[in-house]
């Protein structure tokens, strides 16, 4: 599994000091993906227990802010986690999925805070290369390695089915979170572990 969502988390100590935690400069949002990856590179299992069940009362719609925080967040994350080779081989996919955010953004009406999120990434380049060369220093994994974490995963239906059954039992706006938990693989991995 690439990643999974933070509202409910277990990671080992030894892999969040490492990697230094949740990037402070994400502030709101994609932090957990984020970190979802960068554990991914560093050699890391991302786990999820499917038997643990988190209420968390949860409203989507969170204003115009979290559009920006998300938009600017995950061009960050996409900046910073893959290697050099892939972000080229991915560039004409990223501009097209791009255009195709904006084109959403401005049928949904948050076009500004998309444009701020560019605005954004493009003044803060230094910082944005700086944190790449940080991010780099930790992989043990190859992007061939990582890709194949972006399959969808086999019990899919099965997850989707549990889910609807868990949150079908439910009243009011609490849903079903997976709790995850993160596993340090230590090869290649300069830690020492206590098990």
């Amino acid at each position: 599994m690439a990643v999974v969502s933070g509202a409910a988390v277990l990671v080992r100590t030894a892999a969040w000091e490492a990697l230094g935690g949740l990037a402070e400069e994400f502030f709101l949002y994609y932090d957990d993906v984020d970190f979802a990856l960068r554990l991914q590179i560093a050699g890391c299992r991302v786990v999820f227990q499917p038997a643990a069940i988190v209420e968390h009362d949860y409203d989507f719609d969170k204003g115009d802010l979290k559009w920006f925080y998300l938009e600017r967040n995950r061009a960050w994350s996409i900046a910073t986690v893959p290697s050099t080779r892939t972000l080229l081989l991915l560039a004409p996919l990223l501009a097209a999925s791009e255009i195709g955010l904006l084109a959403r953004a401005i049928r949904e009406g948050w076009w500004r805070q998309k444009l701020r999120a560019w605005r954004s990434v493009l003044s803060n380049f230094a910082a944005i290369e700086q944190r790449r060369r940080v991010v780099q220093a930790t992989r043990t994994n190859s992007d061939r390695d990582w890709a194949q974490l972006m399959k969808p995963p086999r019990e899919r239906n099965a997850l989707r089915q549990q889910f609807r059954t868990s949150t079908n039992q439910r009243s009011g706006c609490s849903k079903r979170i997976i709790t995850e938990g993160f596993d340090l693989q230590p090869r290649n991995f300069s830690l020492n572990v206590v098990r």
